[in-house]
Formats: C-alpha cells, sequence, structure tokens
C-alpha cells in the first residue's frame, strides 16, 4: 500500500533540519470514487431520458418526435455507463434505448 518515508531528518538551509514528509507523492492510491460518480451521472442521464422517452410513447401527432432527443441522450448515458465501469446505469440507458428505438422503428420515426 503506502510507503512511509524514512525516520532520518532533511537537513536544509542554516541548519534547521525537517522531517520528511509523511507519504512520497507517487504512492498515493488512485481515486476509486470517480467510477461510481460517473455511474451517478449515467443514471441522472438515463433517468431525463427516460421520462422523455415516456412523453414520447403518447399516440399525440408530433409528440413522438421527442423520442429522437431520448435517443442520442440514452447513448451519451449509456457510454458513460460503461466508462464507469458498473452496470446499473449501462442497463437503464440500454431500456431507454430499447424503448424509444422501437418506438421510432415501428412508426416510421414520425408519428
Amino acid at each position: 500500500m503506502w510507503r512511509q518515508a524514512s525516520p532520518r531528518k532533511v537537513k536544509i538551509a542554516f541548519g534547521q533540519s525537517t522531517p520528511p514528509p509523511p507519504f512520497y507523492l507517487a504512492n498515493t492510491p488512485p481515486a476509486r470514487h470517480i467510477g461510481g460518480m460517473v455511474n451517478i451521472l449515467s443514471i441522472l442521464v438515463g433517468a431525463l431520458a427516460f421520462l422523455i422517452a415516456l412523453i414520447g410513447i403518447f399516440p399525440i401527432p408530433l409528440l413522438p418526435l421527442v423520442n429522437w432527443i431520448a435517443l442520442p441522450l440514452a447513448i451519451i448515458g449509456a457510454a458513460l455507463g460503461v466508462v464507469s465501469g458498473k452496470t446499473s446505469g449501462r442497463n437503464l440507458n440500454l431500456l431507454v434505448i430499447l424503448i424509444s428505438g422501437l418506438r421510432l422503428f415501428f412508426t416510421g420515426g414520425f408519428i
């Protein structure tokens, strides 16, 4: 894990001595919480895309065109979910891609 600096004192100007730093900078652990934050961002993007896709399911004229907005949002969210290394955000976005993609496929992309 981390290595502690040697216990000897380091000489600096005017004969003063100070202890070495407690940890070497090169031995700091990697930030592991970043993947979790990217996953949360992926879930938030997926939730927004899911709400937009639910609006686009209703058969009101021209309202299903919002699926063209939900689909790219879900693709961006799925990419964030893949980068995070966790599956919950990715799976949510894949579900939104499936819902909005099928809606666009069955209606020809317009109605």
